[in-house]
């Protein structure tokens, strides 16, 4: 029998590998990845300091191709899609200044892949230097090799989601059902002393 050691440093670990995998095959410079099934989600991207303000602060809500990403994924037969970011323009001033504000990043020239599996839906981003303009279509052209990096993606963002599920599981336990059981057991252990037969 194969044992996995399903730990979230390990997932962690693999997403690294894969960036480093794409960085020097690619000459990619970012990666964004996000997984979601039934309220659960998982993200991955290589740039903290980016993701805090796309993500944490919500800028991926006003953003262009986030937009257009996902209403191509819903109206498309194949449940998937491929998105050259310089081809996507902005329609407001808040998707102006968060394409402004990724540029500034030298997050630029980038191509966004996503898919809705089952209920489970996946997005992935690569960018490149700003100076890199054939980033795109390289990344087209080998397309193959990208899908296959995308489903290891997929697959270890679902074991982060069961490991997350599972501790939050274990959580609940913790401070509902053990409570109760503790409760359960002091209230057998009271009785049991309130009927006991002392000697005078």
């Amino acid at each position: 029998m194969k044992y996995f050691n399903l730990t979230q440093e390990n997932i962690n670990k693999t997403f690294s590998d894969l960036y480093r995998e794409i960085e020097s095959t690619f000459e990619c410079t970012y990666l964004f990845y996000k997984c979601e099934l039934q309220g659960y989600e998982f993200i991955f991207a290589s740039n903290m300091e980016w993701m805090d303000l796309y993500v944490n602060q919500s800028l991926i809500k006003q953003c262009p191709l986030f937009r257009v990403g996902v209403k191509k994924i819903q109206t498309s037969k194949t449940k998937s899609v491929m998105l050259r970011w310089n081809d996507v323009k902005p329609i407001s001033r808040d998707e102006r200044n968060i394409v402004g504000l990724r540029n500034e990043f030298n997050i630029c020239n980038g191509i966004s892949l996503g898919r809705q599996i089952g209920k489970a839906s996946d997005y992935l981003g690569l960018a490149a230097d700003r100076l890199n303009f054939n980033f795109p279509s390289q990344i087209i052209r080998d397309s193959l090799k990208i899908r296959e990096i995308m489903n290891k993606l997929f697959n270890n963002s679902l074991a982060s989601m069961l490991i997350s599920q599972v501790q939050q599981n274990i959580n609940n336990i913790d401070h509902n059902l053990l409570l109760q059981n503790n409760s359960l057991l002091i209230r057998d252990c009271r009785e049991r002393l309130d009927k006991a037969q002392y000697p005078a």
